[in-house]
């Protein structure tokens, strides 16, 4: 039986697939930080994944029902919500990490990157591809319905064909080719209850497997995944890998999306994924500090992400709670939201 959300309230499923993916990403950046550069657990088997469902949450989260799309409000809520935590948290994190290793705090290098939109590629992919798409929609509204897929495709394209140091401010070559999945994220809102309809739970298990079976086809034949069109070895699997994955995390967290936690790490995951830069790494020296190196022991990257999450939920309470300027918002914002 579907699930369906009333009008007006805030939709769990979006909180806990931003949720569960989030903590993906903390899970690979705790394991980078406490084993050394190369993670005991690939990226492409869940970290890119997790990224490009990020991007199809945010385009379903473009599409409105019942408000005419306004450009100049989604681009003001971009800026609100993603442009200054950018800058804020990045320059934050920049300080104390050159300040925790000796280094000179403010450098030309350092200023340029953050400005470039290199200090938190993610979030500045993100950034760009917003701005484009939330420009295609207000084109397709006034001149028609077909430039919006069209665009997105054509646009995406660039970054396989084009090579230009160009595209890598603010991360543009990452930016133009998820406006894709930007775009599936938008139709799958707008066809929501009729594709709903004909899909279902009991679709999750053949699909699920069929992501296994293209995880273990990319390990055999040496497949890269990463969220990157420079070094994707192939477009068609890359696609494949990440949209059936995705339809089955949305498919199953829209009937199971009751877990607290994971929908306030989903509310929250901004604030979660700026501090990815900072904490895992602070949980990794004080471990090996400790003579809790790893060891080839799993567990002991588990005991270090579980550190982690709930440092990072006590971080991300008070930034909430005492400084919601950091994330666009105010106290009446909180309020509202329920956060």
């Amino acid at each position: 039986m579907q699930v369906t959300t009333p009008p007006g309230v805030r939709k769990r499923w979006v909180d806990s697939v931003r949720g569960i993916a989030m903590l993906c990403i903390v899970l690979n950046h705790t394991d980078i930080y406490l084993v050394g550069e190369e993670p005991v657990v690939s990226f492409d088997l869940f970290g890119t994944n997790a990224l490009m469902t990020f991007f199809i949450v945010s385009g379903y989260l473009f599409f409105r029902e019942r408000k005419p799309f306004s450009l100049r409000r989604k681009l003001f809520s971009e800026f609100r919500h993603l442009v200054v935590p950018y800058f804020i948290f990045t320059t934050i994190i920049a300080v104390l990490k050159r300040w925790l290793y000796g280094e000179a705090v403010f450098t030309p290098g350092v200023l340029l990157e953050i400005v470039c939109g290199q200090a938190s590629w993610f979030v500045a992919a993100r950034v760009l591809a917003g701005i484009i798409f939330a420009s295609l929609i207000a084109l397709s509204i006034r001149y028609g319905g077909a430039i919006l897929p069209a665009g997105c495709v054509s646009l995406a394209v660039i970054p396989f064909v084009v090579h230009s140091d160009l595209l890598y401010i603010w991360n543009a070559d990452i930016a133009l080719m998820s406006l894709v999945y930007l775009c599936i994220g938008y139709f799958y809102h707008k066809a929501e209850h009729s594709f709903d309809r004909r899909s279902g739970i009991w679709l999750c298990l053949p699909v699920l497997a069929a992501v296994v079976i293209i995880k273990v086809f990319e390990c055999r034949y040496g497949i890269c995944v990463p969220v990157s069109p420079e070094h994707i070895t192939s477009f068609p699997v890359f696609f494949a890998d990440t949209v059936l994955a995705s339809f089955v995390v949305i498919t199953f967290f829209k009937r199971f999306s009751r877990c607290r936690f994971l929908n306030y790490v989903g509310r929250n995951s901004i604030v979660f994924y700026f501090l990815c830069g900072g904490v895992p790494l602070l949980t990794g020296m004080a471990f090996r500090r400790f003579q809790l190196a790893y060891n080839g022991n799993y567990l002991l990257v588990l005991a270090d992400f579980a550190v982690v999450v709930a440092l990072m939920s006590l971080l991300t309470f008070i930034i909430i709670k005492f400084f919601p300027f950091m994330i666009g918002k105010t106290r009446s914002d909180i309020r509202r939201a329920g956060d």
